[in-house]
């Protein structure tokens, strides 16, 4: 019973989108409201079909934000190896003049 409320509560929000509004390019006759309204629709009657989908397309670029974040990490962490090598030598040498003064 709450399944076929929510999909007439749906049916009826999309309904109510106004089609004359609608701005449509002379190239595509592609109308988003009514787009948007089929997907908002779908994802009300199949919620976890629609979660798996969101999931599938949206892996390649969880993918990618890995590998990227995991490459910056590696930088980040080489230069700081670089800072503190570079920081020793710079202790280790001020060290070696201070004995030559003295």
């Amino acid at each position: 019973m709450l399944i076929f409320l929510d999909s007439f509560l749906l049916q009826e929000f999309v309904q109510k989108i106004p089609t004359a509004a609608i701005y449509r390019w002379e190239m595509f006759d592609w109308d988003w409201r009514k787009t948007l309204a089929d997907i908002v629709l779908f994802a009300g009657q199949n919620p976890w079909q629609f979660v798996y989908y969101v999931l599938l397309i949206l892996s390649p670029f969880f993918a990618v934000s890995a590998y990227l974040s995991w490459q910056l990490a590696k930088q980040i962490d080489a230069k700081e190896k670089e800072k503190k090598k570079k920081a020793k030598r710079e202790a280790n040498m001020a060290k070696i003049r201070r004995q030559k003064a003295d």
